[in-house]
């Protein structure tokens, strides 16, 4: 079933970063982009979007990132402001 947020839309720096980190999460478990969505309760689309970093995961769907792929998604942000301000490369 498909959640009715209304994310936050954009192109922070920030938000490319995070949705660059949570591709790589979902990659990593070779799971496709619509595996994910219907782990999490949003739409393919609400993937792509957030992992393009058109679209801000809202509270409620970065709580239910760290249920399915097992990682706080605060180390995740918190990697987004250090690749951001370049203190760590992107994707390593």
């Amino acid at each position: 079933m498909d959640r009715k947020s209304k994310p936050r839309t954009g192109l922070h720096p920030r938000c490319v970063i995070l949705g660059a980190l949570i591709k790589a999460e979902r990659i990593g478990r070779g799971w496709s982009q619509e595996k994910l969505a219907g782990l999490v309760g949003v739409s393919r689309q609400t993937i792509a979007a957030i992992e393009k970093g058109h679209t801000a995961p809202d509270a409620d769907l970065l709580c239910a990132l760290e249920d399915v792929l097992h990682r706080r998604m605060a180390e995740l942000w918190q990697r987004a402001f250090r690749e951001e301000a370049g203190l760590v490369p992107v994707g390593c």
